[in-house]
Order: structure tokens, then sequence, then C-alpha cells
């Protein structure tokens, strides 16, 4: 493999060079923390690096686009000559936000998938059942089917339940605000004052297990909870004797948040959902797979650290196995 200089030595070429820059950038953000003398010389060394990073990055990606103007997409669609400054930069940041963003969060959340798909069987036979429904029976046309007709992967509602429960039970990344000027917020009744400047971090794991809003088995996979209606979730809270209106569970789509909410939601959320239901598509019926160690079995079950995003701790060994033809291959 080629090598090419960058703000911190050597890096690959190609996609996974992009990648590494992309995570050293985000390892700077603990840096930015703090207060007194010291954290402030880490601040302005993390604001060095992360500028050097920013342009080797967008050196990088800049070259991408070029070239693409010249022969590529671009240069058929929209053509050599209305290419600005401004547009320019702006492509090259929606490159950084939609693509790279999105890629390490999207394979963690499918190693997930993989792993309570394999950990739960049943719920495994009723996604097969879907795709047989849906996509046919017939394996080797599944790609060209969905090329044909991508609407398909809008009739895969379990489908979709499997990865919003996955993505429910391991968020893969949380986020921080950052408050302008003092503010206050309401915990608990409780108004706590924010200063200007002061990192706020929204906890989301946390919210997307609350029994409050997901029921007593909000530590369960139960990817069926995403299928309910309003009219399923009751309760005798009241002490009535009567069930009524489950006021919390109700404000579950609230609660749900992996790719956060409001404006500043994931620009990339519909096309990481897309992805995943295209691989689990193509893959769950052609292969039986089964964990490699931290199964939970004979030994402890594997856990998620942070590494920029939140992943697997062994990056999820699994062994794959053909379902059909010559079972020894894996």
């Amino acid at each position: 493999m080629g090598s090419q200089k960058s703000a911190e030595g050597e890096r690959e070429k190609g996609p996974d060079g992009l990648l590494t820059i992309l995570r050293d950038s985000v390892a700077l953000q603990p840096h930015f923390f703090g207060s007194g003398l010291l954290a402030g010389i880490r601040r302005l060394s993390a604001r060095r690096k992360l500028k050097d990073y920013q342009r080797t990055l967008d050196a990088r990606i800049g070259s991408i686009i070029q070239h693409d103007t010249k022969t590529g997409f671009a240069a058929k669609y929209i053509g050599s000559d209305t290419w600005t400054p401004s547009l320019f930069q702006q492509s090259i940041d929606q490159f950084k936000t939609l693509i790279l963003a999105g890629q390490d969060t999207t394979a963690c959340a499918l190693q997930w998938c993989f792993f309570y798909l394999w950990k739960h069987p049943a719920v495994l036979s009723e996604l097969r059942s879907e795709h047989d429904s849906v996509l046919g029976t017939d394996l080797a046309g599944v790609s060209s089917r969905l090329r044909d007709g991508p609407q398909l992967l809008q009739k895969l509602p379990y489908t979709t339940a499997v990865i919003k429960e996955t993505l429910r039970l391991r968020g893969i990344s949380g986020t921080t605000r950052e408050p302008a000027k003092d503010f206050c917020i309401d915990v608990d009744g409780e108004q706590v004052q924010l200063e200007a400047g002061a990192i706020c971090y929204v906890n989301n794991f946390l919210l997307m297990k609350n029994p409050e809003y997901w029921g007593p088995d909000a530590e369960d996979f139960r990817p069926g909870r995403f299928l309910e209606s309003e009219a399923d979730l009751i309760s005798d809270e009241a002490g009535d004797g009567e069930l009524h209106p489950h006021p919390k569970q109700r404000m579950r789509h609230i609660a749900y948040r992996p790719f956060e909410r409001g404006p500043r939601n994931c620009i990339g959320q519909e096309l990481s959902m897309l992805e995943m239901r295209v691989v689990l598509a193509l893959t769950v019926r052609r292969f039986n797979f089964i964990k490699q160690g931290l199964d939970g079995v004979q030994d402890e079950e594997v856990y998620d650290i942070s590494r920029v995003v939140h992943s697997p701790v062994d990056r999820m060994k699994m062994r794959f196995q053909e379902r059909f033809g010559d079972s020894s291959k894996s």
C-alpha cells in the first residue's frame, strides 16, 4: 500500500486513510474539557492539532471531488462550470458529515444487530420469514430485485424494528450542547444553571433504557415494541382497577434518540437505516452466525467501549457459516 504525508506523519490512502484522520480529530474532544492552566494548555494544543487535521482532511476530500467534477457524477449532472468556491467547500463539508461520520456508526450498529439475532433465534426466524415474504425465496436474485424495486425496503417493518431495537439498547454515540450564554435547565423540578461555554452531555443511553418510557422489559431485546400502536400502551397505574393510556410510554418516540432529535438530528439517519436494511436483507437468510468468545455462555458477554463511537470491546468476533450448499464453508 502507498502512503501520504499528513499533519501527523504517514497515513493510508483511500477511505481508510480519511477515517483515520477523522477518528484522530474526534479523539481530541476530551482535551477541550476542564478548567485551569493545564487544561487551557491542553485545549490550545488540541485546537492546533484539530486545525491541522481539518486542513489535511479537506485537502484529501477536495482532490476526490475535483476529480469527480471532471470525470464522474458531478461532471455529468452538475457540470464543471458551476463550481464556485462556496459550493466546493459545502460539498467537502457534506462529504465529511454524510459519508465519513456515518461509516463507523453504521458498522457498529450492524455488529450489534448480528449479535442480538444470534442470541435470539426466534427473532431471527421471524426476520427471515419477512424477507421470504417480501423479497422472495430465491436468494440469488435478491440484489437484482432490490435494484429494480428499491421500494421493497420500505415494506420490511420487522426488519426496521430489529434495527431500531438494536439502536435503542446499543446507542452508538451521544451528543453534547454548549450554551452561548448562561442558561438554566430544569432537572427534576430544580433549576440548574449552566455557564456559557459549559459542555452539556445528553445521556441518550439511559433515556433509551428508562422503564418509564419503555416498560418493565426496557433492558430486553424485543423488536415488537416498535410495532405496537398507542392502543397497546396501557396501564393500571391510576389504581382504580381500570386500564388507562400509559402517559410516558406513549412518549417513547421522544425518548428514542439514537439519531438525536430536532434541527440538529443526524443528517445521515435515512441513509444509515437504508444501508442496514440492505445488509440484513442480503445476509440473514444466507448465513448462520455464531459469536466467538464473550458470548455470555462460556464467558462474560460482550460489552461496548468508547472508541470515538461506542463499539464492541472485541469488535464482535463472529463466525459466518453458509446455510445452504457446503456447510463447511465459514
